[in-house]
């Protein structure tokens, strides 16, 4: 009986000889060369395992794989044919209508998923898919867009995170009505000019304040935020790097003591501005400009016959 496997090289014949033993049916779909009608006659066998397994190979030709994805007795052969690789288009288009949310879970996180198949995510039913389709690394800028009007939080915070993420959809989140959503939007990297602008003038603080942390911020939305009605945005303004110098001279006749403080202790301060700093009225500013390890020689000569002893004290240890 084994001479005689080892010598047929027919898949037909050996598919009929070992038809009864599921074990040797596996160790068949596992063989490295495997012809199309094998695979056609393996993707209709009795054994789920059997064509789970099928569903996993590699070289697997697409319409095995459109009879995998028509298999209605184990929803575990579908899964396992969504996450393979070199999933056949018409396959992929197939499984985004598949039943089953772990299905086409499963194939919205396929790193080889075709642009087709992701437009048609992009309007699933369960929020949990269209999530999974934003958190992906290739993603067209039209899925992006699509999602970008979502309406579900979590789905539309994902998108926000992008790396990747276009100036259309990023425009988008801007008008989400979930503050949430604009706050993690205003966080990221590389946010356009236009999109900086429109979330500068947002109605809630919190995106402001944590556009006024974001470490790529422009010199344009600095200026709209210098003016911010909220002392706790301006403060933040203050204590970031890159700071604009025409913005931390705007900055030095804040009304709220704690933001001049906020923008004495950073780095990197112009000349001008610790001139001005120098001369504050409020001696808990002089005192952090004091202790600026970036003060220059003109503004310490002004701090050195301060009318306050601590700020001359911390002056004087910094010699």
């Amino acid at each position: 009986m084994n001479q005689y496997v080892k010598k047929t090289t027919d898949d037909e014949d050996l598919l009929a000889l070992i038809s009864d033993d599921e074990d040797v049916r596996l160790a068949m779909v596992r063989r490295e060369i495997l012809g199309a009608h094998a695979q056609l006659l393996l993707a209709r066998d009795e054994s789920w395992k059997v064509r789970e397994a099928l569903a996993s190979r590699e070289n697997l030709g697409e319409a095995a794989q459109l009879n995998l994805s028509s298999d209605d007795e184990s929803w575990k052969v579908r899964e396992a044919l969504a996450g393979r690789d070199n999933l056949a288009e018409s396959v992929q288009l197939k499984l985004t209508f598949d039943g089953e949310e772990d299905v086409r879970l499963i194939l919205a996180k396929n790193e080889n998923l075709g642009t087709p198949a992701q437009l048609l995510l992009a309007s699933d039913e369960s929020w949990k898919v269209r999530e999974a389709l934003a958190n992906r690394e290739n993603m067209a800028e039209a899925v992006q867009l699509e999602l970008s009007c979502d309406d579900d939080y979590d789905v539309c915070v994902a998108l926000a995170g992008r790396d990747d993420l276009g100036e259309a959809a990023q425009l988008n989140l801007t008008h989400d009505d979930n503050s949430n959503v604009r706050e993690a939007l205003a966080g990221r990297d590389n946010l356009v000019e236009a999109v900086q602008l429109n979330l500068a003038r947002d109605d809630d603080s919190d995106v402001r304040l944590a556009l006024a942390r974001n470490e790529n911020l422009g010199v344009l939305a600095q200026l709209q935020l210098v003016s911010d009605e909220s002392w706790g945005v301006r403060e933040a303004l203050a204590g970031r790097d890159n700071l604009a110098e025409a913005v931390q001279l705007k900055l030095t006749r804040d009304d709220d003591s704690d933001v001049r403080e906020a923008l004495a202790g950073r780095d990197n301060l112009a000349e001008a501005v610790q001139l001005n700093l120098a001369c504050d009225d409020d001696s808990d500013v002089r005192l952090a400009l004091a202790r600026n390890k970036s003060l220059g020689a003109p503004a310490r000569r002004l701090l050195a016959q301060d009318s306050d002893a601590d700020v001359r004290e911390a002056l004087a240890k910094k010699v």
